[in-house]
């Protein structure tokens, strides 16, 4: 058991978010996802490239396996066991099981996908496992042995769609403490009810307090997905680090945002159905007013000084 643990965890490391660049090896696949649809009955082929990269010949062996959402709804986990085989993976057949490639050359595997008459609306996932040990060698022996990479299949079949979901736990965290720049981390969390992955679009708007647009940013910049019957924490960065004190000065001049500020995320599914949520933090731009409040500190003691040396009483001569 603990085996086939670790070969998932690698190759949940091999996969990265759903779509992740794969570490290097002396092989790779590409591409490393494919997206679309068929119709019930319908039979497709696609091609998935091998490439060896090593100095000599290798064989590679193929197999697909179904995959779901890990527990935080970031990297896929390979259903590997022999019992919870099915569905989609089962739908996918080669013309061979194993092959050979050269030493830096590159071959294109063709395979089939033939759609059940009775197959369900909606989304459907399996992976294609690309190692260059045999199945059951891996599962006796676990990842140790094994390099593996994984072209992850998207398959929607047509009918009547569900975009069911909820969005929660919308939160902002600035850069810095005080806050003084426009700059951070947002998080929303997105739970799928509906019967097909879901890809957010949209934009997290910050505005001031005076309704003045301070900055935008894409809501999901990775096109990171959700599948059905999950949720998914996204998160990603906002604004962009500044140079030294003067440059901070510079940018916070621009807009002068101080107090209060709302961040507006605004995202859609399947380009129709929309969620709305907004959240308040507050900027203190400390760098603008340590410069004016110093500024003024010494135009108030210069003009002192020139007022003192105005009213000087005249130096009598002996």
């Amino acid at each position: 058991m603990r085996k086939k643990q670790a070969f998932v965890a690698a190759l949940l490391l091999l996969v990265g978010s759903f779509a992740g660049k794969q570490p290097a090896k002396a092989f790779g696949i590409s591409p490393a996802l494919l997206d679309f649809s068929a119709q019930q009955g319908q039979t497709l082929r696609r091609v998935l490239t091998i490439a060896n990269t090593d100095a000599y010949e290798q064989t590679f062996f193929l197999r697909t396996v179904p995959f779901r959402p890990s527990s935080s709804g970031g990297s896929p986990e390979f259903v590997l066991s022999e019992n919870d085989q099915g569905g989609f993976s089962q739908w996918i057949t080669f013309d061979r099981s194993s092959l050979t490639v050269g030493a830096r050359t590159k071959i294109d595997v063709p395979f089939t996908i033939i759609v059940p008459p009775d197959a369900s609306a909606g989304g459907h996932y399996a992976a294609i496992l690309v190692s260059d040990t045999p199945s059951e060698v891996v599962e006796t022996n676990g990842a140790s042995v094994s390099a593996s990479a994984a072209l992850l299949l998207f398959l929607v079949v047509e009918g009547e769609m569900d975009f069911s979901a909820t969005l929660s736990d919308f939160s902002v965290k600035v850069g810095d403490s005080p806050p003084s720049r426009l700059e951070g981390t947002f998080f929303y969390r997105l739970q799928n009810q509906g019967n097909i992955h879901a890809i957010p679009k949209g934009t997290v708007t910050f505005k001031d307090v005076f309704g003045r647009t301070l900055g935008a940013a894409d809501a999901n910049p990775s096109e990171a997905r959700v599948l059905p019957g999950s949720s998914r924490l996204f998160e990603a960065p906002f604004g962009s680090s500044s140079g030294g004190f003067f440059s901070l000065v510079k940018d916070q001049a621009r807009f002068f945002a101080v107090g209060p500020v709302t961040a507006i995320l605004e995202i859609s599914l399947d380009g129709k159905k929309m969620f709305s949520e907004q959240v308040i933090f507050w900027l203190i731009p400390w760098h603008l007013l340590v410069l004016v409040i110093g500024g003024v500190l010494l135009l108030g003691f210069l003009f002192r000084m020139r007022r003192k040396k105005v009213f000087l009483p005249p130096v009598s001569k002996g």
